[in-house]
């Protein structure tokens, strides 16, 4: 179920690795680019790893201290990309 809403983000992606699948999701690796408001605002050009779990959730980790309340928060995400542009955009919330 979602909770408050923690960003909303645009994207463009540059490349992405299939890391592991299993039964608990994806691991994916991606190196992106974009734009993040909301909680922060902030550009970003980044590589990221990123479980998607079957449940639609996914876990944040960061080493930044400013950042440091995004650690072992589960977040419910919405949103939509085009594999064709490797563009994306969407809104991630807390799970309540």
């Amino acid at each position: 179920m979602k909770g408050e809403l923690l960003f909303e983000f645009k994207a463009k992606n540059n490349s992405t690795t299939i890391k592991d699948i299993g039964p608990n999701g994806v691991q994916l690796e991606m190196n992106d680019h974009g734009e993040v408001s909301g909680k922060y605002h902030a550009g970003h050009i980044d590589t990221v790893s990123v479980r998607l779990k079957t449940d639609g959730t996914n876990d944040f980790m960061t080493q930044s201290p400013k950042l440091a309340w995004l650690n072992n928060s589960t977040g419910w995400v919405e949103g939509q990309g085009n594999m064709a542009t490797g563009e994306s955009s969407g809104k991630i919330y807390a799970k309540k």
